[in-house]
């Protein structure tokens, strides 16, 4: 194996380790892990970009498309806390998303959240 091949490797599992990383934090719930991965994905993304092949054999290909099956997966999870989140907040009257027309005339949808006062 070449070096260009070796630091390729070197990239894809170091990524992998962070994406495998990001989702335990994201079943966890684990906000400062998953925000602390973020950063560290895409630093791992830049690297395997940076080393590249020019033809990816179908050892690496293969490789890349798990790698990308598990961003995906981790997306989804994503979504679905954020939808959760709304949920609760919703259903404790601290956020509502209210459609209103916005300055080009275009329907939209604006946030509203709502703080909560001391009684």
């Amino acid at each position: 194996m070449n070096s260009g091949a070796s630091s390729f490797t070197v990239s894809l599992k170091a990524l992998r380790e962070t994406l495998e990383a990001e989702r335990a934090a994201l079943i966890a719930n684990d906000a400062d892990t998953i925000l602390r991965l973020s950063d560290i994905k895409l630093r791992n993304l830049r690297d395997v970009r940076a080393t590249t092949q020019p033809k990816l054999s179908d050892d690496f290909a293969e490789e890349v498309r798990a790698l990308a099956q598990l961003n995906i997966a981790n997306g989804a999870l994503i979504a679905r806390r954020r939808q959760e989140t709304v949920w609760t907040l919703r259903h404790l009257g601290l956020y509502e998303r209210d459609s209103a027309y916005d300055e080009r005339g275009a329907c939209g949808s604006a946030i509203k959240s709502r703080h909560r006062t001391k009684a």
